[in-house]
């Protein structure tokens, strides 16, 4: 491994200084901060401390939609009432966060920093973090955060990645607050529902589509007393593009999203995606108007050659079920690919169970999450409907960026079961393990689109992880074994895998 540093090194010096120069340039007047405007897709432990207060009714903002304004994490934390709380641990939790956002709405703020990281093996069956995804990669960070203005420029050279680009700005964005609305451009990786082993709709599997965003900046409630009932919400859309080189050239990724907290126990969404445009297909106003209003399926008003895209849609809940004892929660999503009646239809499923708890003595929380998915169309019918989920006949690439699936990892006609399991101790290091079993490609037909299997394969992973500050940084090291059978040749291989990524402030 030492040696492929070493190579990678020498291979991307002139890069490395010149973007090291400048990250070191702005470092020497920064002015320390512990909060981005964002929180990141991809941080397990905020995402399992926050889940951990709601699930004891503790806060009440939405979960479910990521990267999180960091305003709302903000609010979440000074909302807890801490003089009804009597646990150890989760009063060490709250200290935790207190630590994180300290300093999180710090204006004029300039922060950098420095993250190197390699893979032995990578892991294509992505989860809800944030791991290296090349054989070696160095990442450099600038960040500016304003009171209307915020800016990120993340440059990364990665050795060795699934696609031919090497050097990549995935992270970056640059943006503007104004009242209540945040409209960023660039790059972030998304989450959109309240799995911890996939999104069926879009999740961090695939990098992240450029293109523009529109949200909420802060999920307050409505103050109208007809809406107020809602409770906090959020709300962002966003249209992107995606590459050229795939069966229709640079269509547009759109999508929107609305997530509601009727109740501290109850978070609901719903959300929507489409693929419209791209060369040879109608980009003009009237075709997008079809695709707004659901007029996309041929002999509904519009011709083959004039349906304006491919859409998916659906919902998605998450609900605590109350505080006996230990608090369990049960979430879920469904993602219809076709429309009917003006609904979604053609269902894939996701649904899962989660419990949280403290360990007194080492005052630490644990989650478990066991979660099932199913990535075929009328999954819960008697006659699935194969090699239709992320397909479509207008995109034959399907529903796919730079050959990895936009929504769930383990892509088409698959289905999961995953055990999950975050522990976070009260010296900041974190423990995260994931036991997966299941088949791609259960359709049995070949099909040269899906990322992972051209035909069925039946697997079990094991992934296990562990997160602790590391001289002046944070270290993440992790190790893995998959064991697969690939059922049209009768053949297996068992694959072990490493991975680590250290990342430190510069200061």
């Amino acid at each position: 491994m030492m040696n492929a540093v070493q190579m990678l090194v020498r291979h991307w010096a002139f890069r490395c200084i010149q973007s090291l120069l400048l990250v070191a340039t702005l470092a020497i007047v920064a002015i320390p901060a512990a909060a981005s405007p964002y929180a990141e897709t991809g941080d397990i432990q905020l995402r399992h401390d926050l889940e951990y207060l709601a699930d004891r009714g503790l806060v009440s903002v939405p979960l479910t939609t990521w990267p999180m304004s960091w305003a709302d994490v903000i609010s979440a934390v000074e909302s807890v009432d801490r003089t009804q709380i009597e646990v150890p641990a989760t009063l060490n939790l709250l200290r935790r966060l207190d630590a994180r956002v300290a300093n999180g709405l710090v204006w004029q703020v300039v922060e950098s920093s420095f993250s190197i990281g390699a893979n032995e093996k990578l892991n294509e069956l992505r989860i809800f973090d944030d791991r290296p995804e090349g054989s070696v990669e160095l990442e450099g960070r600038i960040e500016y955060t304003g009171k209307s203005f915020v800016a990120n420029l993340q440059v990364g050279l990665v050795d060795d990645s699934q696609d031919s680009e090497s050097v990549r700005l995935d992270g970056s964005y640059i943006g503007y607050i104004f009242k209540n609305v945040a409209i960023t451009a660039g790059s972030q990786d998304a989450w959109w529902g309240p799995g911890h082993a996939g999104s069926l709709i879009l999740s961090n599997n695939a990098r992240p589509v450029p293109g523009i965003t529109v949200r909420r900046n802060v999920a307050t409630a409505f103050e109208s007393p007809w809406l107020s009932w809602l409770g906090r919400w959020t709300a962002l859309a966003f249209a992107g593009r995606l590459e050229s080189d795939r069966g229709v050239s640079q269509p547009y990724l759109l999508g929107a999203r609305v997530a509601i907290k009727p109740f501290r126990s109850l978070e609901l969404g719903v959300s929507r995606s489409a693929q419209w445009g791209g060369e040879g297909r109608p980009e003009s106003f009237s075709s997008l108007v079809d695709l707004v209003i659901g007029r996309d399926n041929a002999g509904e008003g519009v011709s083959r050659e004039e349906e304006p895209g491919n859409q998916m849609a659906g919902f998605d809940a998450r609900w605590s079920l109350g505080r006996f004892g230990v608090p369990v929660s049960l979430y879920g999503q469904l993602i219809g690919e076709d429309e009917a009646g003006g609904f979604p239809s053609r269902y894939l499923g996701m649904g899962g169970v989660s419990t949280s708890f403290a360990v007194p003595q080492r005052l630490s929380t644990v989650r478990l999450n066991l979660e099932y998915s199913d990535t075929t169309c009328q999954f819960n019918e008697s006659s699935p409907r194969f090699n239709c989920a992320y397909n479509n006949d207008l995109y034959p690439s399907g529903y796919r960026f730079r050959g990895r699936a936009i929504g769930h990892s383990t892509d088409a006609d698959s289905r999961q079961l995953a055990l999950v399991t975050t522990l976070n101790s009260a010296d900041r290091k974190s423990w995260q393990a994931t036991l997966r079993s299941g088949r791609l490609n259960r359709g049995g037909p070949l099909d040269p689109a899906h990322s992972l299997a051209n035909s069925r394969v039946d697997y079990i992973d094991i992934d296990v992880g562990h997160s602790r500050p590391f001289r002046g940084g944070n270290l993440k090291i992790g190790i893995g074994f998959t064991d697969s059978d690939f059922v049209a040749t009768s053949q297996s291989s068992r694959d072990t895998r490493f991975y680590l990524r250290w990342e430190s402030k510069l200061r």
